[in-house]
């Protein structure tokens, strides 16, 4: 031990010598392994890190797959009845909770901000570990079908929304037309199951500001006893120890279609229809698909991490040739071969330290980074810090890769070379790392190089490629207005419906307000009418989706209209029973594209005809043109307060909109609505694509990284090679090689592990196009080809390059300079 602190205090002084060497190796381990702890500290927390809920191995949420009559999937979401009858039903989970998410403005607040609320049945505090740091947690009291109002608020809301009042409890607050009591306030370090997004496909998660009784949930009274409308609610539960999932699953589906047969009796619409249920695991559900970015980024780093290994392995060789000498003279005083690792290992171990320190400080700035940044698509990672299985990591990968790095400039000063260099005076002969060795270096810089810039180039491609798509729709200067409810005496429909169109009016009269239409924003999900449209004449039914809108909307959004007509206002004043499809649509209705005058329906009172055909809009972040269609009424019920809440409003160019000038201008028709959202359909779309974003960002930094580190790296290996062999290049140039003679004999010799490189980068690719072909367009092997002949191109160049640079100083110098530095 006291021999091994001596070397580490040895190797420490000859490292102070060298800051220029110390500060490549810090710097670039530094860099790198902070961003591979940062990453591997995401997946332990993503796909290790046990859930923070008592039991989560057996907590489960339920969905409700209808399907057609060709066993297919056309949405999942559960109706009032089917939900309520899981919930009674007692055989499946042991314990189990109602919650549904919704919006609504704190009336009760002078400022009426937009709060977030969940409707939760009293299990869900005990299921998701819920602690309370003020009052009390719902109870018995506020079970199903009680009604007793009373919130609890969470930590974020007690500190912003009410100042960190400590009298809270037992006060009252005004919310969505209810006054409820507060009863609790969550503790801080509360981590709520993300379960929101998995229905939704949204990419955003939300924090709930207030928990409320499931007796005041948003669902009508009217929807919660039909069977076909569908509503927001979910059910989780826990499952009883004798219940696996696919049995419950199977429980359950048996029960609900048993029930639905009966509500359905004698409704020809729904023949063959059928319904099912799926239990996913919480973890599955809160991770999503996540975990394929964890996965790539932990692929990404770790292709960096070899290549910034063998980087530095290249300069540890070219370390230890320097340190020949010393090592020469410890080997003529007694040192073996031990004795030398022990002390290259102390060298190492002092880099590595270093390195670790910089990694931890790069993890920590990585965490706050990602979940600033990406906070709201990364599930769980607020749970990401310096915490000990970081630690531990750091500790095994600071001595795997100091044992490494020991090893292979132990390999470079070979004990029995250190004799031959001592019997010799060290004149002619100098140690060299095996031929076979640097080869195999170059094969491993080329491989995980063309592996990563080829994959990082494809992502880069298909996100860059979303990102550019045109929407079919003019967005610029377009703002998408939702408004809400700020009063408890909601006006009914009839009195509603003229104080939005005066609403509407107002704002047409801003001044810098160009065109405004009362409908809601095309980035929102359209309305579905299950079971669908069906045509008069033969009874095709298509699982379209809906848009109610008026005559504005096509030409403020600069929809491309392609047959027949659109909206006019007589045709939304008076309700008319028409409608224009998309060309997705009409190509389904007839393969010409031909379907004017055509009839459909969603239900057989209410017949529609077709006047128009619209080029389909193609929504960010959606593969696929879906097939939507408009109608300038609900086909549902008559035009309701509800459709009219959600207005489009152009602006001039240049012009601005505030949601205060709103708020003012709507002050002065009513104080019965405020505004809910006021967003630009620019910036919708941007968050809509955040992913696509985020990861030709990440995929571009990838490619750069690759290629800078693939050439650093070839280059020390082949001027490592040149330095070795620069008495043969003088040799060889004194007998009357030219240049380029020495030039191409360099690159044939390295052309070999070039081309296995490439290969085995080959099967690599083609290996993982084999395995995830099903989730790539059909078409996509002509681009994998062409990437991969562009990838091979540029680690061509760079080998070349990597090859050329380190012979200019032998050939373009007489050959006496070489001859020289070889004596």
């Amino acid at each position: 031990m006291d021999l091994f602190l001596y070397q580490v205090k040895q190797a420490y002084l000859s490292l102070k010598q060298k800051p220029g060497f110390v500060l490549s190796i810090v710097s670039t381990m530094g860099i790198t392994l902070g961003a591979l702890l940062c990453i591997l500290t995401l997946a332990y927390v993503m796909l290790i890190k046990p859930l923070p809920y008592p039991e989560q191995d057996r907590l489960y949420v339920t969905s409700n797959e209808h399907i057609d009559e060709q066993g297919r999937l056309m949405f999942e979401s559960f109706s009032y009845p089917a939900l309520m009858a899981l919930y009674q039903q007692t055989d499946v989970f042991s314990k189990k909770a109602l919650v549904a998410y919704s919006q609504g403005v704190l009336n009760s607040h002078q400022n009426l901000p937009m709060i977030e609320a969940t409707f939760i049945s009293p299990q869900w505090f005990k299921m998701t570990n819920m602690p309370i740091m003020l009052g009390r947690a719902f109870e018995a009291t506020e079970a199903i079908d009680s009604f007793n109002p009373v919130t609890v608020i969470s930590y974020k809301t007690w500190l912003t929304t009410f100042s960190s009042d400590p009298d809270i409890i037992g006060k009252s607050i005004s919310f969505n037309d209810s006054n409820f009591r507060i009863i609790g306030v969550t503790q801080k370090n509360y981590i709520e199951p993300q379960i929101y997004s998995y229905r939704r496909g949204v990419s955003k998660y939300r924090q709930t500001e207030l928990w409320l009784p499931w007796d005041f949930n948003s669902a009508a009274l009217d929807v919660r006893k039909i069977w076909w409308q569908t509503t927001n609610g979910m059910l989780i539960g826990k499952l009883s120890i004798d219940n696996y999932a696919n049995q419950a699953a199977q429980i359950f589906s048996t029960l609900i279609n048993e029930l639905w047969l009966e509500a359905i009796v004698g409704d020809e619409r729904f023949t063959g229809k059928t319904q099912k249920i799926a239990l996913h695991s919480f973890k599955k559900v809160i991770v999503g698909d996540n975990k394929k970015v964890v996965y790539l980024l932990l692929a990404g780093i770790i292709g960096l991490l070899i290549i910034a290994f063998s980087n530095i392995a290249n300069l540890m060789m070219s370390r230890a040739m320097t340190q020949q000498r010393i090592m020469t003279i410890h080997a003529a005083i007694g040192a073996k071969r031990a004795n030398i690792f022990s002390a290259l290992l102390s060298e190492s171990l002092i880099l590595m330290c270093f390195s670790m320190l910089i990694a931890l400080i790069v993890s920590f700035v990585g965490f706050e980074l990602i979940e600033r940044f990406f906070g709201a698509s990364l599930s769980r990672s607020a749970e990401m810090s310096n915490n000990l299985f970081t630690v531990g990591i750091s500790v095994v990968i600071l001595l795997v890769l100091s044992l490494l790095l020991a090893t292979v400039a132990t390999k470079t000063v070979i004990q029995s070379q250190l004799f031959a260099t001592l019997n010799t005076g060290g004149k002619g002969i100098g140690s060299q790392v095996s031929k076979l060795f640097r080869q195999l270096l170059i094969i491993c810089q080329v491989t995980v190089a063309s592996v990563l810039i080829f994959i990082s180039a494809t992502l880069f491609k298909e996100s860059f490629y979303s990102i550019n798509t045109s929407s079919g729709l003019n967005v610029s200067n377009v703002m998408a207005l939702t408004l809400a409810s700020s009063t408890s005496d909601v006006p009914s429909a009839e009195q509603a419906i003229p104080v939005l169109d005066e609403i509407k009016e107002k704002l047409s009269f801003l001044p810098q307000v160009h065109a405004i239409s009362h409908t809601k924003s095309p980035f929102e999900s359209f309305e579905r009418w299950w079971p669908g449209l069906t045509t008069l004449e033969d009874n095709q039914k298509l699982n379209v989706v809906y848009r109610v809108v008026d005559e504005q909307y096509f030409s403020l959004l600069s929809q491309q209209h392609i047959l027949g007509n659109v909206f006019d206002k007589n045709d939304v004043l008076e309700q008319s029973n028409v409608m224009i499809v998309n060309d997705m649509v009409a190509k389904r209705l007839e393969p010409s594209g031909q379907v004017l005058g055509k009839k459909v329906f969603f239900r057989d009172d209410r017949i529609f005809t077709i006047i128009g055909v619209v080029k389909g809009v193609h929504l960010p972040a959606e593969k696929d043109i879906g097939e939507r269609v408009y109608i300038p009424r609900s086909a549902v019920y008559d035009l309701t307060t509800r459709e009219k809440l959600s207005l489009v409003i152009k602006l001039k160019e240049n012009q601005q909109l505030t949601r205060q000038q709103v708020v003012n201008t709507i002050k002065e028709v009513s104080s019965s609505f405020s505004v809910k959202s006021l967003e630009s359909l620019s910036d919708t779309r941007f968050q809509r694509l955040f992913n696509q974003y985020v990861t030709t960002m990440v995929t571009a930094i990838l490619t750069v990284l690759s290629l800078v580190l693939a050439a650093i790296g070839l280059y020390g290996i082949l001027s490592y090679s040149s330095q070795m062999r620069r008495f043969e290049i003088g040799t060889r140039l004194a007998i009357g090689a030219k240049g380029k003679d020495i030039v191409i004999l360099i690159i044939k010799e390295n052309l070999v592990p070039l081309i296995v490189g490439i290969a085995v980068s080959f099967i690599v690719v083609w290996g993982l196009y084999l395995n995830f072909n099903e989730y790539l367009p059909v078409d996509f092997v002509a681009e994998i080809v062409t990437l991969f002949v562009m990838t091979v191109c540029l680690i061509g160049i760079i080998s070349f390059i990597a090859c050329y640079l380190p012979l200019r100083q032998y050939i373009n110098q007489p050959a006496i300079h070489s001859l020289k530095g070889s004596e």
